[in-house]
């Protein structure tokens, strides 16, 4: 279970922590994402400039990368 990132835009948090399209985000801050909703969810519940831990799988192995969120475009 997870959310798969379908796109990622140069200049974003997600492109500066070195996420990429195809990837399945499966947790936030150690918090399990099972869905595009809980993903959702989660960034709408942390705070501009905070960094969060994002874990995720790409061609089978798990990741774990940090962001720092910013005002929504």
């Amino acid at each position: 279970a997870g959310a798969w990132i379908q796109s990622v835009e140069p200049g974003t948090p997600a492109a500066a922590a070195g996420l990429q399209a195809g990837d399945l985000v499966t947790a936030i801050d150690g918090q399990a994402v099972h869905n595009a909703d809980d993903l959702i969810a989660a960034v709408q519940a942390s705070s501009v400039d905070q960094q969060i831990a994002i874990t995720y799988t790409r061609s089978g192995s798990e990741h774990t990368a940090t962001a720092t969120l910013g005002e929504a475009q």
